[in-house]
């Protein structure tokens, strides 16, 4: 994962706080990733399409 490389990179200074805004980031990342999935599921289903068991 390249934000872990970055975090490793930074001072142990603001190693915390760039830890915090990188997981941060990440869960909020995470969640838009989810809603993008669900739309995509919802799109699938309303084009009725056969493949939709296989998901």
């Amino acid at each position: 994962m390249h934000i872990y490389a970055q975090t490793h990179r930074m001072s142990r200074k603001s190693y915390t706080h760039e830890h915090i805004h990188t997981h941060t980031r990440t869960h909020t990342h995470m969640r838009a990733r989810a809603l993008t999935v669900h739309r995509y599921i919802i799109i699938v289903r309303s084009r009725k399409q056969p493949h939709n068991n296989s998901l």
